[in-house]
């Protein structure tokens, strides 16, 4: 696990994972109210405007070296880990930590 998360993912895994998160992104707007609201929220706070192909436009403009100075800059910075219901098999935090270092 450690070796996976420790590698910026390859530009087609991020050309893929930009396209998932754009087709969910534009059909989130169809989905009702609560979604078209937030997404125009978002737009408006940080861009003055909405329109769905300025949503498209944003998840298009991200770039694999834009992902990979993220990972790098992740990379850098101390390791948090977050678990949620039985946490008796999820390791001490000081071993995975170990294995970033």
């Amino acid at each position: 696990m450690s070796k996976a998360v420790g590698a910026a993912p390859s530009a087609d895994v991020v050309a893929q994972a930009k396209a998932v998160a754009k087709a969910e992104a534009l059909s989130a707007l169809d989905s009702g109210s609560k979604s078209l609201a937030d997404a125009m929220t978002a737009s408006v706070l940080d861009s003055c405007g909405f329109s769905a192909k300025s949503l498209a436009d944003s998840y298009d403009s991200v770039s694999a070296d834009d992902v990979s100075k993220a990972y790098s800059a992740m990379l850098k910075s101390k390791l948090s880990i977050a678990s949620v219901g039985d946490i008796s098999s999820v390791p001490y935090h000081a071993t995975i930590a170990s294995r970033f270092n």
